[in-house]
C-alpha cells in the first residue's frame, strides 16, 4: 500500500507551518514545541544520535557516505557532519524542514551541513547498491506499510552496508480507545504524572496536529508488518522495547525470536518501541565515492533506469532525458517532474523562471551525449 498524495500534501503543509513558527517567529500553534523547549529536545536528538551512531562505528560499521531518511530539521544529520565526521544527504519530502537545516545549523554552532534533498522515499534517487549507510528515526511509521521503504532502502544499500532505525511503534493488543488524550506535544501533556503517562499509554486515544493535516501516523503497525517489512533484508539485529514507561528496565525483544513465551506475551498484549540494525549481504567495499557521485535521475528512475546527475552551479542535470533539477534555498530538488507538479505546483514556476532548460553538454562538457 502506498502512502496517498493527500498524506504527502498534508505532510509539506504541515511542515511549511512548523518551519514558519519555529525559524520565522510567525505564531501557528499553541500546541508544538517552541523557544528553549524545543531547542533542549534538538540537542538531546543530537546527543543520541553521536551516542548511537558512535557506537556502530565502534563496532566497525561504516557511516559515511549516509542517506538519512525523514530528517526534518536535519538535526541528525548535522551531527553526523559535525561531530562523527560523516558526510551524505539529509532528504525528506518537506522543503521547509530542510529549509531550516541552516537556522538549526546556527543554534548548534556547526559549519558542515548535508546535502539536502527533498524527495519521495518511495523514490530514493541513489544508485543501487551505493550507500553504505542508511538510517531514520521515527520515519517508517508515517507509511500505510514499511514495506515499499524498505525494498527502497535495501536496493540504495551497498553491499555489506547497514540500515540503521530507531524510535517505530510496534502495536499491542491491550490497547484501548476508551478516552481522548491531549495533544502530544501540549503543555498539558508534558506535565503527566507517570501514572497517567502509562493510563494514557494503554487506554487514551492521543491526538496530533500531524493527524489533523492528514499525515499517517501509525502507531498500531503490527509485528507481523515489521517482520515482513524487515525480512527483505539478510540479516536483522532488532529489538522491541515493551513497557517504556519502565525506562530503567523496559522489556526488550528480539523483534525475530520466539524463545522467550512471557516476553513475547508481554510484546504482543503492550507493544513497545522498535529500533534496530538492518544490514545487506555482502563485503562491504571502499568505492572512494562521494554522496553527489550517487545520484540519479528521478525521471529516468521512474522508467526503471539509473541515469548518473551531473552538476553545474545550482542546477544538478541528466544526460540521458534533458532533464534539469534546481537547488533553491540550498535544498536540491530530485522529483520527476509529475510528481513535482503534484506536490510542490507553486514551485514549479519559481524553478523555471530562476534555472532556464540547460543541455547536458553544459553539465557534463562538450562530450557528453
Amino acid at each position: 500500500m502506498q502512502q496517498p498524495v493527500g498524506a504527502k500534501k498534508g505532510e509539506i503543509e504541515f511542515r511549511k507551518k512548523l518551519y514558519e513558527q519555529e525559524v520565522l517567529g510567525e505564531k501557528k500553534f499553541d500546541d508544538e514545541f517552541s523557544g528553549e523547549k524545543l531547542l533542549e529536545i534538538v540537542r538531546n536528538r543530537v546527543a543520541k544520535t553521536y551516542d548511537q551512531i558512535g557506537r556502530l562505528q565502534e563496532r566497525g560499521i561504516t557511516t559515511s557516505p549516509y542517506v538519512e531518511i525523514g530528517a526534518e530539521r536535519c538535526q541528525r544529520s548535522l551531527a553526523m557532519e559535525n561531530e562523527l565526521g560523516c558526510h551524505g544527504a539529509a532528504t525528506d519530502i518537506s522543503f521547509y524542514s530542510l529549509k531550516s537545516c541552516d537556522y538549526y545549523g546556527g543554534v548548534l554552532h556547526y559549519d558542515r551541513a548535508p546535502l539536502r534533498i527533498c524527495c519521495d522515499a518511495y523514490n530514493l534517487p541513489f544508485l543501487s547498491n551505493s550507500v553504505p549507510f542508511l538510517f531514520c528515526y521515527e520515519a517508517l511509521h508515517h507509511f500505510p506499510d514499511p514495506a515499499p521503504v524498505a525494498r527502497q532502502v535495501y536496493r540504495v544499500l551497498a553491499p555489506g552496508g547497514c540500515f540503521f532505525f530507531d524510535e517505530e511503534p510496534l502495536g499491542g493488543k491491550m490497547r484501548f480507545d476508551l478516552y481522548k488524550v491531549g495533544k502530544i506535544h501540549s503543555p498539558e501533556n508534558l506535565a503527566k504524572s507517570k501514572i497517567r503517562t502509562l493510563s494514557d499509554a494503554l487506554f487514551g486515544n492521543p491526538s496530533c496536529n500531524e493527524a489533523e493535516y492528514g499525515i499517517i501516523e501509525n502507531h498500531r503497525l503490527s509485528l507481523g508488518s515489521w517482520r515482513s517489512a524487515l525480512s527483505t533484508f539478510d540479516k536483522n539485529e532488532v529489538f522491541v522495547k515493551t513497557l517504556k514507561s519502565l525506562k530503567r528496565n523496559p522489556l526488550e525483544t528480539d523483534l525475530f525470536d520466539e524463545k522467550s513465551y512471557l516476553k513475547r506475551v508481554a510484546r504482543h498484549l503492550f507493544g513497545g518501541g522498535v529500533s534496530g540494525c538492518c544490514f545487506k549481504a555482502g563485503n562491504a567495499k571502499n568505492m572512494n565515492l562521494g554522496i553527489e557521485d550517487v545520484i540519479v535521475c528521478p525521471e529516468c528512475l521512474s522508467s526503471n533506469a539509473e541515469t548518473k546527475l551531473g552538476r553545474r552551479k545550482g542546477v544538478f542535470c541528466c544526460r540521458k532525458c534533458g532533464e534539469n533539477y534546481p537547488i533553491v534555498d540550498g535544498v536540491v530538488f530530485l522529483f520527476s517532474r509529475a510528481t513535482l507538479n503534484e506536490l510542490y505546483p507553486e514551485m514549479l514556476d519559481r524553478i523555471q523562471s530562476a534555472f532556464p532548460q540547460e543541455s547536458a553538454s553544459q553539465c557534463f562538457g562538450a562530450g557528453a551525449k
